[in-house]
């Protein structure tokens, strides 16, 4: 159970927060799925290093599937208790820290092992063919002269998931 209500009167920063804690309960209840850790948890959490600096994420979890196959998720979580005119541009910092973190993430994990997971609240106009569509992502991230073999990885572990508020008071 959920047991996290988020209330319009709260501060941004603690409605931030008890979003990341119900994904982080929910998906904890699913099979499989395990929090690593979360930003919340202290100075250097849930952050990759690379050679352009700190790439900080809202929640680290993986899934092990019952056939033994690992999933290892990096993800971002936005909670908007209006309109969602900044998300798009949110998504877009989301997708530049995901290139960044692509080499760390394919050493790491495998390809095909990890997936850049951006969590919202509310619909905000980009949708999940898009992210998967080469040819799109290079448009977003023309200024870091992306490759296409580069950006066909990205695509391929791109996702957005759309966790409306009314479904998590629901279950909470």
């Amino acid at each position: 159970m959920l047991g996290i209500l988020l209330s319009t009167g709260e501060y941004p920063g603690e409605l931030h927060r008890n979003f990341l804690m119900a994904v982080c309960s929910l998906f904890g209840d699913l099979e499989g799925f395990k929090v690593v850790e979360t930003c919340y948890e202290g100075p250097g959490t849930a952050t990759i290093s690379t050679q352009s600096g700190e790439e900080h994420f809202d929640i680290f979890m993986r899934h092990d599937s019952r056939e033994g196959y690992v999933v290892h998720y990096l993800c971002e979580c936005k909670f908007r208790s209006g309109e969602s005119l900044d998300l798009e541009s949110k998504f877009k910092v989301f997708l530049s820290k995901a290139n960044k973190v692509l080499d760390y993430a394919l050493s790491r994990y495998g390809e095909g092992r990890f997936c850049f997971l951006f969590i919202a609240n509310v619909p905000f106009g980009i949708w999940e063919n898009q992210v998967q569509s080469v040819q799109w992502i290079m448009e977003q991230l023309k200024e870091e002269n992306p490759t296409v073999d580069r950006m066909r990885k990205l695509s391929q572990s791109m996702r957005i998931l759309i966790i409306p508020h009314w479904f998590i008071k629901t279950i909470g």
